[in-house]
């Protein structure tokens, strides 16, 4: 018991001390592959969770509607962040949302046409979004090796 509570205190200490900035880039980056955990749980069998038969339905809609909620609630609490704060247009956090923007541009023409994802397409979604995520590790590196030069 004593673990367990000194690992819960541990980790609030741990996410006390990460900045505004870090949180609001883990939940930009987090908010994707949330939405994409409902991929596991295609085929799955019909739930009955409500008292009405009516109402019966697969997993794999509760999964998909929850995994939306989860990355709406991310990407909005993050813009919340964003905007009470002084960071006004960080390039990082500026970075990270046009990823995000662009994926999902590119999936709704995807989806109308197709009316399903296809695998290709999603880790094509997942390197778009690796790509703006590593540019800003890239960016500080670079910073950092000029500012040494100079």
């Amino acid at each position: 018991m004593v673990q367990v509570i000194t690992c819960h205190l541990l980790l609030k200490i741990r996410l006390l001390q990460m900045n505004r900035k870090d949180l609001i880039l883990f939940l930009l980056l987090a908010s994707w592959p949330a939405g994409m955990l409902r991929y596991a749980f295609r085929g799955s069998q019909e739930v009955h969770y409500f008292i009405l038969p009516e109402l019966w339905d697969s997993l794999s809609w509760y999964s998909y509607h929850i995994t939306h909620i989860v990355t709406y609630i991310f990407i909005f609490f993050a813009m919340w962040l964003y905007m009470t704060s002084n960071m006004r247009k960080d390039k990082d956090v500026i970075n990270v949302f046009t990823g995000l923007f662009i994926v999902q541009i590119l999936d709704l023409p995807h989806y109308l046409l197709l009316r399903q994802q296809s695998l290709y397409f999603i880790i094509f979604q997942g390197l778009i979004i690796l790509l703006f995520s590593l540019k800003i590790p890239i960016e500080k590196w670079r910073n950092k090796k000029k500012n040494r030069h100079i």
